[in-house]
C-alpha cells in the first residue's frame, strides 16, 4: 500500500481536530546538519573523535542533556547541564544557515485559516525555539511552544504533549501530534492524541509503524493535500 492509501480519514480527522502539536528538528525544520555540526564541534572540545555522524544523528529526538550523557560517557548532573548549556549556544549560530522543510509554513497558515491552534513540542532549550520561531518568522503561526526547560519528563514520557495540550487550552484528545521520532509518537499516543509520523528524520516507516504511529506520511508538506 501507498502512503496515501493509508489515510482514507485524514482530511475528515483534520478537519475535526482543533489543534496540533508539532515537533521542530527533523519535522518542521531542516536541522540535523546543524546538530550534528554541533555536536562534533563539542565532542572535539572534549578529545572525543570516534563517532561518525550517522552515529551522532542517531541519538537524535532524545532530550539534549540523554545524549550528552551518551556521547560523553558522563553522568555527572553539572558537567551535563554545562554541556547543555553549551550545545544551546553553539545551535543559536547556526540558526542563520537553517531552513523550514517546503511547506512548513504553507502548512500552517492553512492550520490557521481553518481555526486550528499551534503548538511546538521541541527537546531543544526554549532559547533554542524562541530564535527559530523568530528568525524563521513563525511567531504569528504558532500560538505556544513546550520546550526541554518546561518538563521534567522528555518524550516519550506524555508530559511534553500534555503540557502543549494545556497551554492550547484543549483537550490532549482534540490534538493531533506530528513528529519524526519513535519518541514523538509515543509521546503522543500516551497522551491520548492521535499520531502522524513524517519520514524527514532518522526513523523508517517500519520504525514509526512499530512506534504506533495512527498516519505516516513521507514530509510534512503532504498535510496539505487533507488542508485544501
Amino acid at each position: 500500500m501507498t502512503w496515501k492509501e493509508k489515510t482514507p480519514s485524514l482530511k475528515n480527522r483534520l478537519n475535526r481536530t482543533k489543534g496540533v502539536i508539532f515537533d521542530m528538528d527533523g519535522t518542521i525544520l531542516d536541522s540535523y546538519d546543524a546538530h550534528a555540526k554541533v555536536w562534533s564541534r563539542i565532542l572535539k572540545e572534549h578529545g572525543v573523535t570516534t563517532f561518525t555522524r550517522e552515529e551522532i544523528v542517531a541519538q537524535f529526538g532524545k532530550p539534549t542533556p540523554v545524549i550528552a550523557s551518551i556521547l560523553l560517557k558522563n553522568d555527572d548532573k553539572d558537567f551535563i547541564a554545562a554541556i547543555a548549556a553549551r550545545k544551546a549556544s553553539f545551535f543559536l549560530e547556526e540558526i542563520p544557515s537553517i531552513r523550514l522543510f517546503p511547506g512548513t509554513r504553507e502548512v500552517f497558515e492553512a492550520l490557521k485559516r481553518a481555526g486550528k491552534k499551534i503548538c511546538i513540542a521541541s527537546s531543544s532549550a526554549n532559547i533554542a525555539i524562541e530564535n527559530v520561531l523568530k528568525k524563521l518568522h513563525l511567531e504569528m503561526l504558532v500560538d505556544a511552544f513546550v520546550g526541554l526547560n518546561d518538563i521534567k519528563n522528555s518524550k516519550p514520557d506524555p508530559e511534553m504533549i500534555l503540557k502543549s495540550a494545556a497551554k492550547l487550552g484543549l483537550d490532549p484528545k482534540d490534538c493531533i501530534v506530528v513528529g519524526d521520532t519513535i519518541y514523538d509518537v509515543k509521546a503522543g499516543n500516551g497522551a491520548g492524541c492521535f499520531t502522524i509520523g513524517v519520514l524527514t528524520g532518522n526513523m523508517s516507516l517500519e520504525v514509526l509503524q512499530s512506534a504506533g504511529a495512527g498516519v505516516i506520511l513521507p514530509d510534512i508538506s503532504k498535510l496539505l493535500d487533507y488542508l485544501l
